[in-house]
């Protein structure tokens, strides 16, 4: 027996750190003193990981702060993102 859509949740729909928007914080994309893409989103900056683009042709970003072990990062498609953890694990950058 096949089940009705509504009968699944998300058990990671009430955790804030793991949604598939920016819960209301407008990312704004910008350049860094060196000249290199970054997105502001909030208090914190986000770095690109790498020029290259996977196969979806997304684009991973990590925080600013990511040598100092914090674990934040997100990714985009199109400019528009479409994966994000921000739990970051230092004040604002």
């Amino acid at each position: 027996m096949m089940k009705k859509a509504q009968d699944y949740s998300c058990s990671k729909a009430n955790d804030p750190s793991k949604v598939g928007v920016t819960g209301g914080l407008i990312p704004q994309y910008s350049w860094s003193r060196l000249g290199n893409a970054i997105i502001i989103l909030g208090e914190h900056r986000f770095k690109k990981r790498s020029s290259r683009v996977n196969q979806k042709q997304e684009v991973h970003w990590v925080c600013n702060k990511c040598d100092k072990g914090c674990k934040a990062k997100l990714t985009t498609l199109n400019d528009a993102i479409v994966k994000m953890y921000n739990v970051h694990d230092h004040d604002k950058v």
